[in-house]
């Protein structure tokens, strides 16, 4: 299956498993399709991480999917492909969901909060800042999505980047989750 494939599925709406009826397929040909479905893109299997509050929130990612394993549930998201200058770094970034609006690639990270008042945290936030642009630079047709709980949340990182100009234009959308 192609991103045309997916994108005749349907719109911001389409979940993973809406998809999965929508192909008609089985669970295994769904996971074939979303490992492969955008250029650029890879689907990582990975470890529920954060605490329980987080991980709820993550699933809950527009286009999120989750997988039993033998080594207990793993969340299948996707991540884009770049060639990172830094030898010994990751060539991709993991994101919790991803939705396709218009023929455009949204992917999605899914944040409870940023972690603004501590200095250590935010550092680590600047430099997944400077990974994100340099794979949308390598990807222009990929599009990212900060996604909030709720306005409080959105509102501390837009106050932040207010204060931190230089870090505005890597994130293409900040939202509070639409209800579903």
């Amino acid at each position: 299956m192609s991103l045309e494939d997916l994108r005749k599925i349907g719109s911001s709406e389409t979940t993973s498993s809406n998809a999965i009826k929508k192909l008609k397929g089985t669970k295994e040909e769904a996971l074939k399709f979303f490992e492969s479905r955008v250029v650029g893109e890879i689907e990582t299997k990975v470890n529920p991480a954060g605490k329980p509050e987080a991980q709820e929130f993550q699933w809950g990612t527009a286009g999120s999917m989750m997988q039993q394993t033998p080594d207990g549930p793993k969340n299948i998201i996707p991540a884009l492909r770049y060639d990172n200058p830094n030898s010994r770094g990751m060539n991709f970034i993991k994101f919790d969901g991803i939705e396709v609006r218009d023929g455009t690639t949204y992917l999605i990270d899914a944040k409870r909060n940023v972690p603004h008042w501590n200095k250590s945290a935010m550092k680590n936030l600047i430099k997944t800042f400077d990974r994100i642009n340099e794979a949308k630079n390598q990807n222009p047709e990929i599009k990212v999505i900060y996604e909030f709980p709720n306005e409080k949340a959105k509102t501390k990182f837009t106050d932040w980047l207010d204060r931190n100009p230089g870090y505005q234009n890597i994130i293409d959308e900040i939202r509070v989750r639409p209800e579903k």
